[in-house]
């Protein structure tokens, strides 16, 4: 009885599985990438006088903004506003504080 060994052809297909993974990844993170929107100027003035309200009556806001191609919502007061940074401090629901960039703000309510 003679073995048929096929040799080196039967490990040939998983030599392109880690090719195949990585093509894969990428493709699927192209796919699940969100563009940070452009807001228009009726939109930016409209986030501001929100945000002056909240600081005026230091009440609880829900922020939706822009993180690592991800929309997050963080609920919690705001602090401070830093013009120079163009930035807001946070203080959340679990007294921890967090800095966001007023471009990356996309809804207050």
């Amino acid at each position: 009885m003679t073995i048929k060994d096929r040799g080196i052809i039967k490990f040939l297909p998983a030599s392109f599985l880690p090719e195949l993974n990585n093509n894969i990844k990428k493709i699927i993170d192209e796919q699940e990438f969100i563009p940070n929107p452009e807001l228009d100027e009726q939109h930016l003035e409209f986030l501001d006088n929100k945000i002056c309200e909240a600081m005026e009556l230091n009440a609880e806001v829900s922020i939706t903004h822009y993180n690592n191609q991800r929309y997050e919502l963080i609920v919690g007061h705001i602090h401070y506003m830093d013009p120079y940074k163009k930035s807001i401090k946070i203080v959340d629901k679990f007294h921890e504080w967090m800095e966001i960039k007023l471009g990356y703000i996309i809804d207050i309510q």
